[in-house]
């Protein structure tokens, strides 16, 4: 038996073909998340209509931000056209490609146009969705129009867990009529990050006769644990290959900036609450640590603590990741730097639905699947069938969250373009050890006698130093699927990268091994009966 159920069925709620799924609005953007990250919801009866009469869907972006191929970029006549459409609306684009990596220049990756008001006074605030309309409108006989449909917004995509006071659920089934009282002990609808005791030693990690297996995690980073060493020879987790890039967020202290998993509290020192999502990257790579102990997990730290990822950034990085698996699948490459699962715990609701299956971030998607990778995206955590981006295009393996049970979480979204169920609910994983919130117990007595100059108190719910937590969501669904994926490819054995150079016909097997594992699960989840799933532990791979 395994933790994963086997892919839904055509029977089950979906959207099926022809059929729009509703317009629902991003939950849990409150305006100070939008005022950081300059950023806007879409409404589509407020907005300016889609240049071709579509239908609209609310998304999140950067009013500021467009993302325009390289390619077009350097096209003199495309830029001209660029430039005088933006005149009509008095606005500028500030494109800076100065010191742009070539190797990401080939894959058409560039870095956001600013959009800026022109000299004359302004008639509109700046938005780059009713800039985009009118370069669609007027791209209309000129010979750009499919140059245009390749222009898209800087989406704002969103770490998917659940926290406490997280307004994701309001007005779904999980909080609707089913409280429990006021503690987290007794609330059967807390799902948010608490501490807990562990009782167990560090999954054991001998060392391997050919390369480990590697997990790229696309988040916040990796915090300190002694479960996630970053040191030595043979870290865990690797944390120098990618640093954080320049975000044009800038928290109240930039030199933590550099490290979110280091204190937890970077949007608000003041007050000393832990952001949001602190620890969510240290979370994920605890469960690869226990699923799939023989790997090591990549960290590509992009993902701010109050759990918002620009796709600006994603498409940088997931450049970047290509580049890497290519270098190391060449004759002569570093075999220790292929990436054989990247796992992707966040997700935004695209404008268009179906969402489009062009445009950058897919095409770098179909490069690593293309490769060998195997890429895993959360399903979100709105309850809804709406298509969630990444996780709903193709070659992307979909994963929605698991209660302990077996049964669905409530809060996880379910369609077709689910593949996988996997354990998401009541997740127990690593949280840095630094991470002390200004909360304090609800009863605390510190009358003699005292015990290591302690008395008594109830739980204080944001004090991690012993390390552990739980905290439910379809990011640690994922998570737990990429893990397992993981502990397939380590068991079948990864010689192969590391004995011979990665052409046509080794990537072509490396593709048919990793599907061969993904099969197993499936048949495992077939034999499950309907609709349920019995969760045992997953056995570790031996050496």
């Amino acid at each position: 038996m395994s933790g994963i159920d086997q892919p839904q069925n055509q029977d089950q709620p979906g959207v099926g073909p022809g059929q729009v799924p509703p317009t629902v609005e991003p939950p849990g953007l409150p305006e100070d998340l939008l005022d950081r990250h300059r950023a806007r919801v879409l409404r589509p009866a407020e907005a300016v209509p889609a240049a071709h009469g579509e239908q609209v869907h609310s998304t999140a972006y950067r009013y500021e931000f467009l993302l325009v191929p390289y390619r077009l970029l350097g096209d003199r006549e495309f830029r001209a056209f660029f430039r005088r459409t933006l005149d009509e609306i008095n606005v500028r684009p500030v494109v800076d490609i100065e010191g742009w990596p070539a190797a990401l220049v080939e894959l058409d990756v560039a870095p956001p146009v600013r959009l800026e008001h022109a000299d004359e006074p302004p008639d509109a605030p700046v938005d780059a969705w009713r800039v985009l309309q009118r370069l669609r409108f007027r791209a209309r006989g000129t010979g750009h129009e499919k140059a245009v449909e390749q222009i898209s917004l800087d989406h704002l995509l969103r770490g998917c867990r659940l926290d406490m006071t997280d307004p994701i659920l309001k007005g779904a089934p999980g909080t609707e009529g089913h409280h429990g009282g006021d503690s987290p002990y007794l609330n059967p609808d807390f799902c948010g990050r608490m501490p807990v005791s562990v009782l167990v030693s560090p999954p054991a990690r001998p060392a391997v006769s050919t390369r480990r297996v590697v997990v790229a995690v696309i988040d916040t980073g990796v915090g300190p644990h002694p479960w996630l060493p970053t040191g030595g020879a043979d870290p865990f987790a690797d944390v120098t290959s990618y640093l954080r890039p320049i975000s044009a967020v800038v928290p109240p202290d930039p030199a933590a900036a550099a490290n979110p998993e280091g204190t937890g509290r970077l949007q608000e020192p003041l007050i000393g609450d832990l952001d949001s999502d602190a620890g969510h990257g240290t979370f994920l790579a605890g469960i690869v640590r226990q699923v799939a102990p023989y790997s090591r997990v990549l960290s590509v730290p992009i993902m701010h603590s109050d759990g918002v990822m620009h796709e600006s950034d994603l498409r940088l990085v997931l450049g970047l990741l290509v580049i890497q698996v290519q270098n190391a699948a060449a004759p002569g490459g570093n075999k220790e730097r292929f990436v054989d699962v990247l796992c992707m715990a966040f997700g935004a609701y695209h404008e268009f639905q179906p969402t489009p299956q062009g445009g950058t971030v897919p095409d770098l998607l179909n490069r690593l699947s293309a490769l060998g990778t195997t890429v895993v995206a959360s399903a979100g955590n709105d309850a809804t069938s709406r298509e969630m981006y990444p996780a709903a295009l193709p070659n992307v393996e979909a994963v929605g969250a698991l209660n302990p049970n077996g049964s669905r979480a409530v809060f996880s979204n379910e369609a077709g373009w689910v593949d996988w169920w996997a354990l998401g609910a009541a997740v127990v994983s690593t949280l840095p050890t630094t991470f002390q919130g200004s909360q304090t117990p609800h009863l605390d007595n510190q009358q003699p006698p005292l015990v290591n100059g302690l008395g008594r108190q109830s739980l204080d719910p944001d004090d991690f130093r012993r390390g552990f937590g739980v905290w439910s969501g379809t990011s640690f669904a994922a998570a737990s699927f990429a893990a397992r994926v993981a502990a397939e490819i380590h068991t079948i054995g990864t010689a192969q990268y590391s004995a011979h150079p990665l052409d046509q016909i080794q990537v072509a097997v490396a593709r048919a091994r990793r599907d061969a594992a993904l099969q197993e699960l499936r048949q495992e989840g077939a034999a499950d009966p309907p609709e349920r799933v019995v969760v045992v532990e997953n056995p570790r791979p031996a050496p």
